[in-house]
């Protein structure tokens, strides 16, 4: 690892150092571990959980009690090794993940999410554990209470989230091949430029996690791509100040959305990522012109955006009754959605 070129020593204290970029700093990785191990993080839901903690909002209620909750129970079973065994990895682990907090510069959520999630359950795992013991050695004949309590609490609840979260990022299954796919057309399309502005429209997640992993795959190929302002900034986190362009003169400017930009291209089609053919294609921009008339004709022109949704039907239910007329292109529009997600890259500028 050392001797390779993105991880050798060198540069991972300019890394550490901040690599010629603003690092996120000391407070904000406070503040983001804080939220991990605050008391309502193990309650958050699947991919938004995700994005929540990115946005940071709020710290949490409570922010980093599982941290104090495992260094005061680490004092109580102070005699105890394996407990100081575990308390000494997960803290050590947590030191470290703060320090690369601190350091991280560049498109940041792709860095965060995935081991802050696991690292923040372990602990909450072990904090439990030892509760457990705790009240097995105070009080023996609550222990068994305690147990049979926290596994009817647990086990449903554990299977609930599972089941969400399984949903949730099934909708995404087919992001990484779009990411690489857009991406290696971007590169192609820039050409010796190493330096560009990736807009985009359409749905935060959606469209955004397409926005974030090219942003990091171009990274990784010696791309650097910015966001436009004001607007595509609600996540500092994951766009911190020095990647958003104030101005987009004179730079190339590429934007991703879905199929329904077809009815009215907003520059040149660089590549798409679309399960739908030439035929079917056609056919579902016909069914969306058609419903969005009906929306925007009856002053319901903000269900519009909902027609790309895979649950279209239940998003149109509340809808003006004259789109029992146009069921048959709702059927086909969910059926086509379900098929998967579609994103288009377009050069927007220059043209």
């Amino acid at each position: 690892m050392l001797g390779d070129k993105q991880g050798n020593l060198r540069h991972c204290v300019a890394w550490l150092r901040g690599g010629g970029e603003t690092p996120a700093g000391w407070r904000f990785a406070a503040r983001l571990i804080g939220t991990t191990t605050s008391l309502q993080f193990p309650f958050a839901r699947g991919l938004r959980t995700s994005f929540g903690v990115l946005d940071l909002h709020s710290i949490g209620v409570a922010p980093g009690i599982a941290l104090a909750l495992l260094a005061g129970l680490t004092i109580v079973w102070r005699n105890d090794p394996q407990v100081l065994r575990a308390s000494a990895l997960l803290g050590s682990t947590w030191i470290v993940g703060f320090i690369a907090v601190a350091g991280l510069t560049g498109p940041r959520y792709p860095h965060l999410v995935w081991w802050l999630l696991p690292l923040s359950m372990l602990t909450w795992i072990i904090v439990t554990v030892l509760i457990y013991r705790l009240v097995a050695a105070w009080m023996p004949k609550s222990a068994m209470v305690f147990a049979v309590v926290g596994l009817c609490l647990v086990v449903p609840a554990t299977f609930y989230a599972a089941r969400r979260n399984t949903r949730s990022y099934a909708e995404f299954g087919g992001t990484g091949d779009a990411v690489v796919r857009l991406s290696e057309a971007a590169k192609l399309k820039l050409g010796s430029r190493h330096e560009f502005v990736l807009a985009r429209t359409g749905d935060y997640l959606d469209k955004g996690s397409i926005q974030a992993g090219m942003m990091a795959y171009l990274d990784r190929h010696g791309v650097r791509a910015l966001v436009p302002s004001p607007t595509s900034r609600p996540n500092p986190l994951q766009f911190p100040a020095n990647r958003v362009s104030h101005s987009d003169r004179g730079k190339v400017v590429m934007l991703i959305s879905g199929r329904e930009a077809l009815l009215d291209p907003p520059g040149d089609l660089v590549a798409s990522a679309d399960p739908l053919n030439s035929a079917e294609r056609h056919a579902w921009l016909a069914d969306y012109r058609t419903l969005a008339e009906i929306l925007t004709r009856n002053g319901r022109g903000d269900l519009v955006k909902q027609l790309g949704s895979s649950d279209v039907g239940l998003a149109l239910l509340g809808g003006p009754s004259q789109l029992s007329t146009a069921r048959g292109s709702i059927e086909r529009l969910q059926r086509w959605n379900r098929r998967g997600p579609v994103d288009l890259l377009w050069l927007t500028q220059p043209r």
